[in-house]
């Protein structure tokens, strides 16, 4: 049995990701997938919440993989991954980077197997409150996934497991999502929305080129789950959006030996 936590988005809360690595690890579950907004924060602050969460995976034999949000210091994982030491040196392509001995993040469009399930990371996202954030302080526009990330990520066909921190369109994501989308509660700005749809549109390719099994992701602060039929596929798929820190649903366990049974 090879069981897998995914995270919803942590926001750099030390007290709740904490208490959940320690809940993961009592479980007997060695591995967190977190879907972004994870927490990797520039300054005293991002520093200490590192330290925290590290010293919860030392006590528990915990190891988090990330797949990074939209609200992440992508100006230091930039850098990070224009470093040698932090690509392939065939291929060029971005390699995992350790922001502690446990914790590590992911670049987008990576693949990477567990057991015998293949997965594909591809984090960002667009900031529908960037108008509130400062460019460099806390915002920053690689964020956004690009057009070559989606034609690298597609590259190499399907995947059983997507890893997003963006939901897919209408057509495919969670009830949830979808009301929010529909009706924008919060009132964020036109132009922040046109900024968050092209996020999701690039997303949404990414979901029907590789054609998941499963699909998981957060951003959106809702719980859902549905299941749908993508386009010319034998088999359905799973979309899970998770939510927030303090709220239920943040969390989502599988048994990749047995996937109808996750909870």
């Amino acid at each position: 049995m090879v069981q897998v936590v995914f995270a919803g988005d942590w926001h750099g809360n030390v007290r709740w990701a904490t208490s959940r690595i320690e809940s993961i690890g009592a479980a007997g579950v060695t591995t967190i997938l977190h879907v972004g907004d994870f927490g990797i924060w520039p300054g005293s602050f991002g520093k200490r919440y590192l330290e925290a969460v590290e010293n919860a995976c030392v006590r528990q034999g915990v190891e988090v993989l990330v797949t990074p949000g939209n609200h992440e210091d992508w100006a230091r994982l930039t850098t990070l991954w224009q470093h040698s030491k932090h690509r392939d040196p065939a291929t060029g392509a971005d390699l995992p980077v350790r922001l502690t001995e446990h914790v590590q993040v992911l670049p987008r469009g990576y693949r990477f197997t567990i057991g015998k399930t293949t997965f594909l990371s591809f984090g960002g996202a667009a900031s529908v409150d960037k108008h509130r954030r400062t460019e460099g302080v806390d915002w920053w526009p690689e964020e956004m996934p690009s057009e070559a990330d989606v034609e690298m990520a597609v590259t190499d066909g399907p995947v059983d497991i997507l890893i997003t921190h963006d939901s897919p369109e209408l057509e495919w994501c969670v009830p949830a999502v979808r009301e929010t989308l529909a009706h924008n509660p919060y009132g964020w700005p036109r132009d922040s929305l046109s900024w968050a749809a092209v996020s999701r549109a690039r997303v949404n390719r990414v979901f029907e080129a590789v054609q998941p099994r499963v699909l998981v992701h957060g951003h959106h602060h809702v719980w859902g789950e549905r299941v749908v039929q993508l386009p010319n596929i034998p088999y359905e798929t799973r979309v899970i959006s998770l939510s927030c820190d303090g709220v239920a649903g943040n969390l989502w366990e599988l048994d990749l030996d047995a996937p109808d049974s996750a909870r």
